[in-house]
């Protein structure tokens, strides 16, 4: 993801799929793996309603905190992180969606 234009919040959604398709790839698991590419197309719209939030920092730092624990061989640190990363993530569509809902009048 650092490879993007702070802006180019195109490019930040691709190398995200990007980096979600090589840890599926990388865990040999061909379930895994066909789950992350249907979810990839199902959640283009979530990305693109996030993506002020999704191109940041925190993104990064997360992505580099996976990638650490499975080059450690820590599978339950990178289980335990990429669980936190999907949290995180489910917490920035909900303050969206919550954002574009009108408040109701008592």
């Amino acid at each position: 993801m650092r490879e993007a234009r702070p802006d180019d919040y195109a490019r930040h959604i691709e190398t995200d799929d990007d980096f979600h398709r090589t840890v599926a790839e990388l865990s040999g698991n061909p379930v895994l793996f066909e789950l992350i590419e249907r979810l990839t197309s199902r959640v283009s719209r979530v990305k693109v309603l996030t993506r002020h939030v999704n191109a940041t920092e925190l993104a990064h730092a997360q992505h580099e905190g996976i990638v650490a624990a499975i080059a450690a061989g820590d599978g339950d640190l990178a289980e335990e992180r990429m669980a936190e990363h999907i949290r995180t993530n489910l917490g920035f569509v909900i303050a969206r969606l919550e954002s574009d809902v009108p408040a109701l009048a008592p």
